[in-house]
């Protein structure tokens, strides 16, 4: 392994781990963007913790290296060894750097678990979501903006997640008739029998949290009873209802109170997806309830029972009770725990691909071979664990592994306490298994990108091991440095109550912590509540009395920053509070967080931006009258955050006229020219083209002539579906490059858009420039196979229609031909007119030779059939009309042939899940075994024919009629094989073997229809003609023509079919009573080749054979049937 290596080049080649390179990095850096935790623990001990802080000569450090290699372990250490400042080369923080990667599980952990502020901006004054359009991760974006409160305007367009999931309650208590809402402190409580149901949304997360409580003396619960809920935790349901308990220190009571918890992101569900969820999670409530009461009754039973046993045993022997078979009749109700939902074959194909492809990378990156098998499951070892991945459904994947083998019985209760609220376990779920065991599981989507997949998949291992190992050495949550003051805090009637009556006292409590961090965590935290309260009164309360107590510490800095910001959110300003934030600040406070004002949506909605900074510039000229002249040079500098905040907010049309009035006044104090030479003007212009202002981009572009039009502009247009932007920009720029926007468009699917980009457009003879335009060609190639990639058929079919696409046609099928559906890709292409123009000189890839050939061979046959048109004509127009095809690979032997037409074969048969069973044989599901044995290729299906009355001659006389497919049996009562035989020479590729199968299948099908009708109207299998009973026979028993010539001193019969080019050729060997037809049947059972026995419409028994029309006269074939008829002892 890798780090094998590394030990071997230290302690063998004497590396010295203290050298840096010439940019002056560290080999700890190195290891950190290698993102292997185990490489970097190893590196670090040898190198020591100082190392931790090392600088290159471009003033990245080693979180910098961290976030790129992704591994939030070695993030963590990092950070809390440098912090979480500036890392990057232009002042970037760690979390600009996550963002411009475009790593959700990274931001995610910064915002959520670090806290850093997602308002930090760099040295040119970028944020985190500016940076995001590097990264080009939607769900990023999205998270930014909602962690940011960039999601809600005005009280009527608010779409904040407190706003949404309240509506939302509305709506399901109208409909039931109760009130239900969220209250200021974002919770919801109501009775549901007898069952107190919480819906809570904190402030600053996006996620609904659901939970409710069961009282333990009520339901009797100890430790017996942790270990039933865990094991009823159902792996791979949607959603998973969590079982836990809320850490409590040992000296309090009730430390087995359940807590039954359910987590969910609001974004992820709408309206009726959340009151499903709040169904599903009132009905897990219930039952879990249900659980806990008959394993209570249970328990109680069994003590009574055991109490009888032992008294009944004293007295007498005779009449004793089955105690368990009573216990069992008690416990059968509610104590069987619940099955994993199982899964259709389609799923678990699509499933099987995905995670295919993301394990290709791992196995790269590890040097590894894990594969995935038939079930959609890979496993593999790490350190001590056994990691696994299955699928749940087809687009999520479920990750599980053992964390406790052999739990003591107080791990099922430090287990219940890692559970709660999902906080130890990010977002996974610790449950039990059936022998006792303790595994961990997490569930995540699968169509992730790979860097993602790998981060999922390392994150899990990281927290899988710290789970395996608090659970071996029983420790529990980390508990406050002081005992309750949270449960305080928490309790915010009371906080509101004390505040109005002018109680200091929980602040000092605050204060009086000695950790800064905490301090300003805790403020934060009432700071929120106080705004959420909404009472000006309470809040200048708080905000004089905080900064009271923080000026004794030296430090009020920051925490008068956080009430600037959260008044500026609310919009909760009055001249009094206002000078109450600036009063003893330092000079350029004002100016240094005028930012908090244009990033303020409440600000925007009510039309207030300009005024309100208007009226603190006007403070702080009133306040700092020394520093007026510094003034104005100071807020030039600081104009580039700004404008880039205020775009940053104005994500509807009824903000345009306000965000145009802010940047006027940003304007009046300062030079147009030096905000249009920056950078902001033209991110400001992104953005307009990201939320579809074509009123603002118009604004911008005519008041700043410098700023021209850039093909990022018009892509951000495209990408989020503003044809009214897009028709702008065209027509305001026609030169402008369209390559990027057009493969935004085709993977988006809105034709549209593409139609708004000039697709499909019928150019006048003056465009002819345009019309060979290369770069639009190929731009117009790669939308079409993005169109392909994503399943937008409506847009793939506006650009095949566009007269300039000139791309070959064979790359087209043969992107089509691995798409998900590709005979719907295939099917548009050809029908176009781009695939007509190129139809005489494109060679078919044989990757897409089924679909292709079978479509155009449907419709010829569909016009024959209608016109009335005999084959020879259909013959002739086939082959004018047949396309020029690649030769196919050949197959001579089952060498690789999993790798190599696997996925082909189970695409152009419509079946999944192809499987090796031996060296030589695969299984075909729906279809048979393929075997490839002694030169030949036989496919073989076996058919019961229990309940069926069946003779002999019924398969014999089957097997003449059937296409070079036939029947044999070693005992023909216990079934009957169909098998088909092809050698293996030169010339068998794989279109011949794909028709092979094709063909058996139709047969099969055939086979399958005779048996079920025998045994549905119970009489005898018939040895006449099967067409009369199967109409699909007919394709092979239609006779076009028939001819005798002798060779060896027999006889051969050529038949001549009219729906099929292959050749019968039979001998006659015997009378069918001369020989036992069992016999015959045994040995078309072991035949080692393509020759068998049959029956022909005269009774008599024939060597026979099915060849193509250019083996005819091969005399291979007349000395290995002349062979087969040999055997017979009396022939004709």
């Amino acid at each position: 392994t890798r780090l094998s290596l590394i030990h071997w080049l230290v302690t063998v080649g004497h590396v010295d781990l203290s050298n840096t390179g010439n940019d002056r990095g560290t080999v700890l850096m190195s290891a950190a963007g290698l993102g292997d935790a185990r490489i970097f623990q190893w590196i670090l001990q040898r190198v020591g913790v100082g190392t931790l802080t090392a600088e290159d000569n471009q003033g990245r450090t080693v979180v910098d290296k961290a976030i790129t290699g992704g591994n939030i372990q070695i993030l963590d250490l990092a950070i809390k060894a440098n912090g979480a400042g500036p890392c990057g080369h232009n002042g970037e923080m760690p979390l600009h750097l996550a963002a411009a990667k475009g790593d959700l599980t990274m931001i995610r952990h910064l915002v959520e678990v670090v806290k850093v502020d997602v308002n930090a901006r760099d040295s040119t004054g970028r944020s985190a979501l500016d940076l995001c359009v590097f990264g080009n991760n939607p769900s990023a974006r999205d998270f930014l903006e909602l962690a940011m409160g960039l999601k809600s305007s005005d009280e009527s367009e608010n779409t904040s997640p407190r706003h949404t999931v309240h509506k939302w309650l509305n709506g399901i208590g109208k409909a039931v008739g109760v009130s239900l809402g969220l209250n200021a402190q974002g919770i919801c409580a109501f009775t549901y029998e007898d069952h107190t149901i919480v819906v809570e949304v904190p402030e600053t997360v996006g996620s609904v949290f659901m939970y409710a409580q069961m009282d333990m003396h009520k339901y009797a619960i100890k430790e017996d009873t942790l270990k039933l809920l865990l094991r009823n935790i159902i792996p791979g349901a949607s959603p998973v209802v969590c079982p836990s308990l809320e850490p409590k220190r040992d000296n309090v009571k009730n430390d087995l109170d359940v807590t039954v918890s359910l987590t969910e992101r609001i974004e992820d569900v709408d309206e009726r997806g959340f009151k499903n969820l709040l169904e599903c999670f009132i009905d897990a409530a219930i039952n879990t309830a249900k659980q806990m009461n008959i394993f209570a009754s249970k328990r109680f039973i069994s003590d009574i029972l055991s109490q009888i046993s032992a008294e009944g045993t004293a007295r007498t022997t005779n009449n004793s009770i089955d105690f368990d078979r009573v216990l069992d009749r008690i416990g059968m109700f509610a104590t069987e725990p619940p099955k994993k939902p199982n899964l259709e074959a389609p799923d678990i194909e699509t499933f099987r691909k995905s995670l295919t492809s993301h394990m290709v990378e791992i196995n790269k990156a590890v040097n590894k071979n894990m594969v995935v098998n038939a079930r959609g499951m890979v496993a593999f070892t790490y350190n001590t664990l056994t990691i696994s991945i299955e699928p749940t459904s087809a687009q999520k994947m479920l990750l599980s592994t053992t964390v406790a083998d052999n739990p003591n019985p107080g791990s099922y209760k430090h287990a219940m306490q890692l559970n709660y609220l999902q906080q130890e376990t990010r977002g996974g779920v610790i449950a039990c298994g059936d022998n006792g065991e303790l595994y961990f599981m997490y569930e995540d989507s699968i169509n992730v990108n790979p860097s993602d997949f790998r981060n999922i998949l390392e994150n899990f291992i990281d927290t899988a091991l710290d789970l395996n190992e608090r659970l071996h050495r029983n420790s529990g949550p980390l508990h406050l440095t002081e005992e309750g003051l949270e449960r305080d805090m928490k309790n915010k009637t009371k906080t509101i109550k004390d505040f109005r009556d002018g109680d200091k006292t929980l602040l000092q409590r605050i204060f009086a912590q000695s950790d800064s961090k905490v301090i300003q965590g805790n403020i934060d935290a009432l700071t929120f509540t106080v705004v959420d309260a909404n009472d000006m009164d309470v809040l200048r309360f708080l905000v004089s009395t905080t900064l009271e107590l923080a000026k004794s510490t030296g430090d009020d800095k920051a925490i008068r920053e956080t009430f600037f910001k959260r008044v500026c959110e609310k919009d909760m300003f009055d001249d009094d509070l206002l000078r109450q934030l600036v009063e003893g600040a330092e000079p350029n406070f004002e100016l240094n967080n005028i930012n908090s004002i244009f990033i303020s949506s409440k600000l925007l909605g009510r039309k207030k931006i300009a005024s309100t900074a208007q009226k603190l510039i006007d403070l702080h000229c009133s306040r700092c009258l020394g520093h007026i002249q510094d003034a104005p040079e100071y807020v030039i500098q600081d104009w580039n955050k700004i404008v880039l905040s205020l775009f940053s907010i104005s994500k509807t049309s009824a903000n345009v006229e306000e965000t145009i009035a802010g940047l006027d006044w940003i304007i009046s104090h300062t030079s147009p020219e030096k905000i249009g030479e920056g950078e902001s003007m033209a991110s400001a212009l992104h953005y307009a083209a990201s939320h579809g202002h074509v009123k603002l981009a118009e604004y911008i572009l005519d008041r700043f002539p410098k700023l021209s039009l850039d093909e990022d502009t018009l892509l951000w247009a495209c990408k989020l579906n503003h044809t009214g932007l897009v028709e702008f920009i065209i027509n305001r720029s026609k030169d402008l490059p369209r390559n990027k926007a057009l493969e935004a468009a085709g993977a988006s699917g809105s034709v549209k858009i593409l139609k708004a980009l000039g697709v499909g457009r019928v150019y006048d003879e003056g465009d002819e420039k345009e019309q060979s335009d290369e770069l639009i060609d190929k731009a117009l190639a790669d939308a079409a196979e993005a169109a392909i990639s994503h399943g937008n058929w409506d847009a793939l079919e506006c650009i095949v229609s566009d007269r300039r696409l000139k791309a070959p046609l064979r790359g087209f099928l043969l992107k089509a031909s691995s798409c998900s559906y590709p005979q719907k890709a295939i099917e548009i292409i050809l029908k176009s007119r781009f695939a007509a123009d190129q139809s005489y000189i494109c060679r078919i890839p044989w990757q897409a030779q089924a679909l292709v050939l079978d479509k155009q061979v449907t419709g010829l046959l569909h016009v024959m059939s209608t016109c009335g048109l005999p084959m020879e004509i259909g013959g002739m127009v086939w082959n004018f009309l047949k396309p020029i095809c690649e030769d196919a690979p050949v197959i001579s032997s089952s060498h690789n042939f999993l790798e190599k037409f696997r996925v082909q074969l189970e695409r152009d048969l419509d079946i999944s899940d192809i499987r090796r069973k031996d060296n030589d044989t695969f299984v075909l599901s729906g279809i048979g075994d393929l075997n490839f044995r002694d030169g030949f290729c036989c496919v073989k299906k076996r058919f019961d024919v229990d309940g069926v009355s069946i003779e002999p001659s019924g398969p014999l006389r089957m097997s003449f009629e059937l296409g070079g497919c036939f029947l044999g049996t070693r005992k023909l009562h216990s079934g009957v094989w169909l098998q088909r035989v092809v050698s293996l020479d030169n010339s068998f590729k794989y279109t011949d073997l794909r028709l092979m199968l094709r063909s058996f299948a139709h047969v099969s099908r055939i086979v399958s229809n005779v048996l079920t009708n025998a045994k549905k109207f119970n009489v005898t299998v018939p040895a006449s003609n099967i067409s009369s009973i199967v109409r699909d026979a007919r394709s092979f028993t239609q006779v076009r023509a028939e001819n005798v010539v002798q060779r060896l001193g027999r006889h051969y019969t050529f038949s001549h079919f009219s729906q099929t080019k292959l050749v019968r050729v039979t001998t006659p060997c015997c009378n069918s009573g001369s020989m036992s037809e069992q016999t015959l049947l045994e040995d078309n059972m072991a035949t080692p080749n393509e020759t068998f026995f049959c029956t022909d419409k005269d009774g008599n028994v024939c060597a026979a054979a099915y060849l193509f029309p250019e083996n005819v006269d091969d005399p291979r074939y007349f000395a290995v049937l002349s062979d087969k008829a040999s055997v017979i002892k009396d022939p004709l």
